[in-house]
């Protein structure tokens, strides 16, 4: 394992565990986060609900790969999981 490795002094064990799935729990709850994504036609968009509430939406030609896509194409493309980020 080299100096530059990503990994080096890295290490886990299985009572790391209950703790880390904690922490996550908590950032699931606290953090906003999307749940929901579309494409409109109408105006165009792509449109992410969020945890809040709250409703983002932005031009379809910021999203790389429905930049070339056909309207046909739009309703093939899966946006919606589970997203985190």
């Amino acid at each position: 394992m080299g100096a530059n490795d990503v990994t080096a002094g890295l290490h886990w064990s299985d009572n790391q565990t209950p703790a880390a799935i904690k922490r996550g729990q908590a950032k699931l709850t606290a953090e906003t986060r999307a749940i929901a994504a579309r494409y409109d036609l109408a105006s165009n968009r792509v449109i992410v609900d969020l945890t809040s509430g709250a409703t983002f939406a932005f031009p379809r030609s910021l999203v790389e790969f429905m930049q070339d896509a056909t309207p046909e194409q739009h309703g093939c493309r899966s946006l919606a999981g589970r997203l985190i980020g």
